[in-house]
């Protein structure tokens, strides 16, 4: 079943369409990577699952149900975290949580768990308006998982937070996913970090969802590549021209070629030998998510 699902999502702003006609499709206990380049559309997308906008059409369905047949019922399912969290500076961050734990009819140990789960138990008791960016950040974190949600919505989570703390908040998410079944939505530009944890892909750009699938889906979009070091790259770069590869001349001594397989490399080996061209070393790459992503995008703006 997919948690969140959207059809046809569309949000105008005058004359600026910032979301056109985009279909989500989340499944349970995902770990969804939402990205996009700045001003793609993520922020605007995630606004609307939550309510904080109006669509300008289409429909959002979140656990099965119409959004807006059944927002009351759908928001106690759903912890957020939508850009800066919005805190009591005044306030200790024990008292933050006590206020969403009162208001949400909750036990008090919910709110220890929270922080432990967040590494904030330490200074719960301090005042909110001295707390640095990524405590802030952790807090927020907390009050989204106060009376563990079924589903998270988080709006870039790790921002703030040294890479420590980076490396916290990617094993709690990994952890709420596997071990209770959480489904995590979440926009990053930390493509490394969303690498590591996502289980689904979604890339937005210019409005339009371009991408949407699996890690692995999303790989072969862009083939391997084999990385040749040899003596003579360029002549290396005519040679393999010559029998119609695309060929990429990466440093002085290094071309790297796009592959179809083991037997393509070994066929590419054999013709720059035979062509008197000495290789020192050659390895496989495997385009990372970073890549894809600019690949992908790259290739849509200059579609548009």
């Amino acid at each position: 079943m997919n948690v969140i699902q959207t059809e046809a999502l569309l949000k105008n702003f005058g004359n600026l369409t910032a979301v056109d006609c985009v279909d989500l499709a989340v499944p349970a206990a995902s770990v969804y990577g939402f990205l996009g380049p700045n001003g793609a559309g993520k922020t605007t997308t995630i606004r609307m699952l939550l309510g904080l906008i109006q669509p300008s059409g289409g429909r959002v369905i979140l656990f099965g149900k119409e959004y807006d047949d059944n927002r009351i019922e759908i928001l106690k399912r759903v912890g957020a975290l939508v850009e800066q969290p919005s805190l009591y500076p005044h306030l200790t961050g024990w008292e933050n949580l006590e206020i969403i734990r009162r208001y949400r009819s909750l036990e008090r140990v919910e709110i220890t768990r929270v922080l432990e789960l967040v590494d904030l138990a330490k200074d719960s008791r301090r005042l909110v308006r001295h707390y640095s960016t990524g405590m802030r950040q952790r807090l927020g974190l907390a009050i989204a998982l106060m009376g563990m949600p079924p589903l998270l919505i988080l709006d870039e989570p790790t921002n703030g937070l040294d890479p420590a703390g980076i490396h916290e908040i990617r094993a709690l998410i990994t952890r709420l996913s596997q071990s209770f079944g959480v489904t995590v939505f979440l926009s990053s530009h930390l493509l490394n970090e969303v690498e590591q944890i996502a289980t689904c892909i979604g890339i937005i750009n210019n409005g339009n969802l371009i991408f949407q699938g699996t890690q692995d889906d999303l790989r072969l979009k862009i083939p391997q590549c084999v990385h040749f070091e040899l003596d003579y790259p360029e002549a290396a770069k005519k040679v393999l021209e010559a029998e119609g590869r695309t060929v990429k001349v990466v440093s002085a001594s290094g071309v790297l070629v796009p592959i179809d397989g083991r037997a393509d490399t070994a066929s590419l080996s054999r013709r720059l030998i035979n062509n008197g061209i000495s290789i020192t070393e050659m390895r496989i790459d495997q385009p990372t998510l970073e890549d894809i992503f600019l690949d992908l995008t790259e290739a849509a703006g200059a579609a548009k």
